[in-house]
């Protein structure tokens, strides 16, 4: 049941910031749209699944009752890992600013998944610097500086 609540949850979040992106200008809509609309689908075909799962689920001789398979509980603890990771990405984001919550998510990520030192560390450094260079540098545009950043005084 938790398998088709959080993905409904997820949708209905994301078709309320596509109504909000309506109301965008055109050339401010783009990049938002083009991250909604493949979000929507796949989060209606995560549902779709998951219903269609349910539906058919083994029953036990014995009991009639449904039947737990190492699969769906490993891919119950995979959705968990998923939103702890999202929920830190967040929260690192609220406390550190876009940029150095970046920077942690990917190093994280990386050498948790096995990456080399140095390439979970130049990678993150690579990433902040492509965008501060791009949104900073050459959009002037000002990134989120996090809780830490304003009591510093960086924004």
């Amino acid at each position: 049941m938790l398998n088709v609540i959080l993905p409904s949850v997820l949708l209905a979040f994301f078709v309320l910031l596509f109504i909000f992106t309506l109301g965008y200008p055109p050339e401010a809509r783009l990049f938002p749209l083009l991250v909604l609309i493949p979000g929507m689908a796949m989060l209606l075909w995560e549902i779709g699944t998951n219903i269609l799962e349910q539906l058919g689920m083994k029953k036990s001789k014995k009991s009639g009752a449904p039947v737990e398979t190492k699969e769906k509980k490993a891919r119950e603890f995979k959705g968990a890992l998923l939103m702890a990771w999202l929920l830190g990405f967040i929260l690192a984001m609220y406390i550190f600013g876009l940029l150095v919550g970046i920077a942690i998510f990917v190093f994280l990520y990386a050498k948790l998944n096995g990456g080399r030192w140095l390439s979970s560390i130049l990678i993150p450094i690579g990433a902040s610097v492509f965008l501060y260079g791009f949104f900073v540098y050459l959009m002037k545009e000002h990134l989120y500086a996090g809780l830490l950043g304003r009591i510093m005084g960086f924004y």
